[in-house]
C-alpha cells in the first residue's frame, strides 16, 4: 500500500457520524505500516542527502583541481609568451601565432561618468524583511511565514 492510501484506509476507519474507531485492529496495523512507511521515507532522505553531499564535495575536489590545472595551463602560456618573443612557433605539438588586439585599461583612479557605468539591481531581502518588522508597508511585499522541516 502507498502513504496516501494507507492514510485514506485509516480515515475510513473512523465513523463519521460518532467519530468512534470501527475496527481497533485493523487501525493498528495501518498505523504500524504507515510508521514503518515514513520510517523507510526518513532512511532514503537521508541517503538521497549523503550522496548529495558526497556529490558536492567531489564537485569541489573536481573544481579545485580544475582550478589548479588552469592556473598551471595560464603560468605554462605565460612563460611560452616569454620565450617566444612575440614570433611565430611551430611544432609536432602545436603552434603559437600573434596578433595585435586592444583592450582596456582603467586606472584605480579613474574617474568614470555614470555613462559608463553598469549597476546591477537586485532586491535586498534582509533590509525589506527588517522594513516589513518595523510596519513599512511595500507594495506587492509582504512577510510570509512557513514552517521549516529538519531531519536528523
Amino acid at each position: 500500500m502507498k502513504l496516501y492510501e494507507i492514510t485514506a484506509a485509516i480515515a475510513a476507519l473512523i465513523d463519521e457520524e460518532t467519530g468512534e474507531l470501527m475496527d481497533i485492529d485493523a487501525f493498528m496495523e495501518l498505523s504500524l505500516e504507515r510508521d514503518k512507511k515514513i520510517e523507510n521515507m526518513i532512511g532514503w532522505f537521508k541517503n538521497e542527502n549523503a550522496d548529495a553531499e558526497a556529490l558536492k564535495a567531489e564537485a569541489k575536489a573536481l573544481t579545485e583541481r580544475a582550478t589548479a590545472a588552469a592556473k598551471r595551463a595560464d603560468r605554462l602560456k605565460s612563460y611560452i609568451e616569454y620565450v617566444t618573443d612575440g614570433r611565430p612557433f611551430k611544432c609536432v605539438s602545436g603552434e603559437t601565432q600573434w596578433r595585435k588586439t586592444t583592450r582596456v585599461d582603467i586606472a584605480d583612479d579613474a574617474e568614470l561618468a555614470d555613462e559608463y557605468m553598469r549597476i546591477k539591481r537586485e532586491p535586498d531581502k534582509t533590509v525589506i524583511k527588517e522594513a516589513l518588522k518595523t510596519g513599512a508597508v511595500i507594495i506587492g511585499v509582504s512577510l510570509v511565514e512557513s514552517q521549516s522541516m529538519s531531519i536528523k
